[in-house]
């Protein structure tokens, strides 16, 4: 059997390696910080790290970097512990290109001093805008064709028991049916339709407060990079005016250059090469660039697709870290060390 000391040294190396691993696909490029934080067993506060990047292969990769136990959740001491963990593996805040952080409202205080560029809890954020248009529009067909899907319904009911069918138009509908099981039928889907309709008001307005005008047009700007549909949301203009929320990926030196870019990669990719035709999104956008080359073509057209690719969405990795911790130390081994704590976790 195995001696506790040793079990150390083998999760111990086991992470050592992990992390290489991670930091060898990172290859000193930008990352995303998703952050949570949340109490094990022991009622000990854990602070869990993923980063979020780009490999060289150009999938989007979501790793466990690092469990910490901080003292307390000031935004000093979460500060603190995230960047004496981006030194440690010789990484610099400047590298970093968003956040993501849960319920965490300390942490967020430190969005400024690590990250100059756009930081915005929200809900893939790539295609958000996107689908967040999509779901809008779903909902309000939804609640223009209840209306009509209710007459119809009323009507093959008044048709089914041979009654008048009801004049909708009018304030007291039940006052031109003459029984009254349709009557109380008619008033009660009625109602139903304007709590319905209330619903989903409240759902389009939840979608349009989610996003500042700022945000809005940002995510714009982002899906005009959207491979679907043969490129159909290109837009150089608007693309451009993305680059001004990234001063220092996109200086004045290379704007042009970028323009230029732009220019050839649209003609290229959506009427020249084949092989971008059908696409499903930005990640398999990203994937095609890099498996062709073609991301040494356009190395600023790929810097801005993987700048959109990273922007953050949910933090389902550091949630999963969070269930993964509950069974590595759980009420057994509950006086389980940081270090092997974080060990186990990193290499699980």
């Amino acid at each position: 059997m195995t001696s506790p000391m040793i079990q150390k040294d083998i999760v111990s190396a086991y992470k050592i390696e992990t992390v290489k691993s991670i930091l060898e696909e990172l290859n000193g490029d930008y990352f995303v910080l998703l952050v949570d934080e949340s109490f094990d067993v022991s009622r000990k506060e854990q602070m869990a790290i993923v980063f979020r990047y780009i490999d060289r292969k150009g999938f989007v990769m979501e790793r466990l970097i690092d469990i910490v136990h901080v003292q307390d959740t000031s935004a000093s001491s979460l500060k603190e512990a995230i960047v004496n963990l981006l030194s440690q593996h010789s990484l610099s805040p400047s590298s970093v290109r968003g956040q993501c952080y849960d319920g965490a409202s300390n942490i967020k205080e430190i969005t400024n001093e690590l990250n100059k560029c756009l930081q915005k809890k929200e809900q893939d954020i790539a295609n958000a805008m996107l689908l967040v248009e999509v779901e809008k529009r779903r909902l309000q067909i939804l609640r223009d064709d209840e209306w009509d899907s209710l007459i119809a319904k009323v009507s093959t009911f008044c048709i089914k028991h041979d009654v008048l069918i009801p004049n909708f138009e009018e304030p007291y509908v039940s006052s031109l049916i003459s029984r009254r099981k349709l009557a109380n039928y008619t008033i009660l889907h009625h109602y139903r339709v304007e709590v319905f309709c209330n619903i989903i008001d409240w759902q389009l307005q939840k979608l349009n407060d989610h996003f500042d005008e700022v945000t809005t047009d940002f995510l714009h700007e982002i899906a005009c990079l959207n491979p679907i549909n043969s490129f159909l949301s290109f837009d150089i203009k608007k693309v451009m005016r993305m680059t001004e929320l990234y001063p220092d990926d996109f200086d004045e030196s290379n704007m042009s250059a970028l323009e230029n870019q732009l220019a050839s990669y649209i003609v290229d990719v959506r009427d020249v090469d084949e092989r971008f035709s059908y696409l499903n999104g930005f990640c398999d956008l990203s994937k095609r660039l890099v498996q062709i080359k073609k991301y040494s073509t356009y190395p600023l057209v790929f810097r801005l697709v993987k700048l959109a690719l990273l922007l953050p969405v949910v933090i389902a990795s550091v949630e999963r870290a969070f269930s993964a911790m509950k069974f590595i130390k759980n009420d057994l081994r509950s006086q389980m060390s940081d270090d092997f704590l974080s060990g186990c976790l990193i290499s699980y």
